[in-house]
């Protein structure tokens, strides 16, 4: 009767302790953050993710011609200062050809000094407006790339947010598994504990 009354006992104490599949209201709150997990990510994610890649692979596409564009570029913006260069030189030329034609026509003289002093002002202002286009170029370049660096670090907030969303989880559930396997554990050392005492019960019956 002893015997059957503490087999009794044992059996009202398993539903106490949750078992492996997550019974416990920890890993059932660990089962709905999955579900949540695996939900689709939300447009905003997923627009910067489709916007990273795209990126990406432009950075990646645009490596490979970077150094051919540099030296085209370079070569297209000599060519075109070399050409206007000529252009002036040329001009101030034929001023200079025409100056002993005007000897006697002190108006047409002092019209040949204002387009000679003209064209060397074009040559100097040439200069400068190239700088200041290259200067342009460059400050509307780092526009893009900013632009582009902003996306890449949305991005790496996503991925830091999803992993920190991640490890607390795996966390919670390794916490959850500990405990589960301390309660089997207790639970089978007192199962032994009354096998060990049920042979004395019997003898002194």
């Amino acid at each position: 009767q002893e015997k059957e009354t503490k087999k009794e006992q044992s059996e009202e104490a398993l539903p106490m302790v949750p078992s492996r599949k997550g019974s416990s209201p920890n890993a059932s709150g660990i089962k709905g953050d999955k579900t949540k997990q695996n939900d689709p990510d939300s447009p905003n994610e997923k627009e910067v993710e489709a916007e990273f890649l795209r990126l990406s692979l432009g950075f990646k596409c645009d490596l490979f011609t970077l150094d051919k564009r540099v030296k085209l570029e370079e070569r297209s913006r000599n060519l075109a200062e070399e050409a206007l260069k000529k252009e002036i030189t040329d001009a101030l030329k034929l001023l200079e050809a025409l100056v002993p034609l005007c000897e006697e026509d002190n108006q047409a003289q002092e019209i040949i000094k204002k387009l000679q002093k003209s064209l060397q002002f074009l040559g100097q202002y040439a200069v400068r407006v190239a700088s200041k286009a290259e200067m342009l170029g460059a400050i509307n370049q780092e526009s893009r790339v900013s632009k582009a660096v902003e996306v890449m670090i949305q991005h790496v907030e996503n991925l830091k947010r999803m992993y920190t969303k991640e490890h607390a989880e795996l966390e919670e559930l390794k916490q959850v598994l500990l405990q589960n396997e301390r309660s089997f554990s207790s639970l089978g050392d007192q199962d032994e504990s009354t096998n060990k005492k049920l042979p004395n019960s019997l003898n002194f019956k």
